[in-house]
């Protein structure tokens, strides 16, 4: 069970017990109010009859019993009755009970029975006591009186307590509601992160509004989480796909991309031997360590692959991909639709390389080699890597400070790119 229907069912307890008392003690009262009535009823009679027997023209017996009978046949009093000063009884009356004109049932009159109404006088002729007179006021009518009475009170109360029931689960299905409509409006600025959401969250109850509150609350720190992981997520990235160092791409990010690559150009999305890879290696970066500070050889490095970037924004950034392989090998991802143009933007990234070398011992700039291969449609990655890696050694051993051409195709059409 829910706290709400917990907190619900408690109230409905608690009004129930309300009730039942309630009419506990309206029952109750009216009870004590007919028996006092009947008393009161019980008392008056017995004095006026006891006068009026007292008085001397009322002496004879004859007069005396005219008198009682005619009260007697009011159908009011249950029982009357005069006993002399020796308890001899001189007259006496008593009312048959009929329970077929009684509305109260006898269940109830034994459940809720009144107390015996009946009064005792003396009847006096002079100062010489002539008997005692008892008079006993029928009940009957009370208990119907009492009996429709708490019949009419039953009924109010039941028809509050449907209109308590009635009210309770209307009012269980409203807070669903508008607990529902809260929850799916802070989901909804969740999902939309942070926009404003398309159902009101204002609502007229102030109850709700602490209810609203711990929602966005929890919400803010669901985002804040969401936002730390999704930043930890991209910190991991970045450490598994970049250089540490120069920021840029590593090699897996780098096989990966290639990987794409090659795929497009199968599937057709690109023209045969529209990508390239050029290969770059610095072939000092040893003696480079040794003249220069760590911090130092990390700035210059960082500084190598930011130039090498800005000059390709100068063409079509998106067409290049600029990757650190390893501590020495640079590689570039060209875009170029034939050889001229990747050899265009070879010599590009020579010219700022050139730019960028560093004394390393009796006054030798450190060297650069590099290698340009193409791809095509079943070109294995592993391979093309494996012919620029032995076309940067050659470029090395040779002594050589050009662009060596390892695709057949851009062979043909400028073997060499002099520096």
């Amino acid at each position: 069970m829910s706290l709400l229907k917990q907190l619900l069912a408690s109230v409905t307890i608690i009004m129930g017990l309300i009730l039942v008392g309630s009419t506990a003690v309206s029952v109750d009262a009216v009870r004590q109010y007919l028996n006092g009535q009947l008393q009161s009823q019980s008392d008056n009679t017995a004095s006026i009859l006891a006068l009026m027997l007292s008085q001397p023209a009322n002496q004879d017996a004859a007069i005396r019993e005219t008198l009682m009978t005619a009260l007697f046949d009011s159908g009011q009093f249950r029982a009357i009755s005069l006993k002399g000063a020796n308890q001899v009884v001189l007259f006496e009356r008593t009312l048959m009970p009929r329970t077929d004109r009684a509305a109260a049932p006898e269940w109830f009159r034994r459940l809720l029975p009144l107390r015996p109404a009946e009064a005792v006088r003396d009847v006096m002729n002079g100062w010489k006591q002539v008997g005692v007179l008892s008079v006993a006021v029928d009940d009957a009518s009370a208990d119907d009186v009492l009996w429709r009475s708490t019949v009419r009170l039953l009924i109010l109360i039941l028809a509050v307590g449907t209109a308590w029931a009635l009210l309770v689960v209307l009012l269980v299905r409203w807070f669903k509601k508008a607990l529902s409509r809260e929850i799916r409006s802070q989901l909804e600025v969740l999902d939309n992160n942070g926009a404003a959401p398309s159902v009101s969250g204002s609502f007229p109850v102030p109850g709700l509004k602490d209810v609203s509150r711990a929602l966005q609350d929890a919400k803010a720190r669901v985002q804040a989480r969401g936002q730390a992981l999704n930043e930890r997520i991209d910190s991991l990235e970045t450490e598994v796909n970049h250089d540490p160092v120069t920021g840029l791409p590593n090699l897996k990010y780098f096989m990966d991309r290639m990987q794409r690559e090659t795929q497009e150009v199968n599937s057709g999305a690109a023209s045969l031997n529209s990508g390239y890879v050029l290969l770059m290696r610095q072939h000092d970066l040893a003696r480079i360590n040794s003249v220069m500070t760590r911090a130092e050889v990390d700035q210059w490095l960082r500084n190598v692959g930011q130039s090498i970037a800005l000059a390709q924004q100068d063409n079509d950034a998106e067409q290049c991909l600029l990757a650190r392989l390893n501590g020495s090998d640079f590689a570039l991802l060209i875009h170029a639709a034939d050889s001229s143009e990747a050899l265009v933007k070879a010599k590009n990234v020579r010219r700022v390389l050139d730019r960028l070398r560093i004394a390393v011992e009796e006054g030798s700039l450190c060297r650069w080699t590099y290698a340009l291969a193409g791809y095509r449609s079943g070109t294995d990655i592993g391979a093309m890597l494996s012919s620029l890696d032995l076309g940067v050694m050659k470029e090395e051993n040779l002594g050589h400070d050009v662009i060596e051409v390892v695709e057949q195709d851009l062979a043909s059409g400028d073997p060499e790119f002099d520096s």
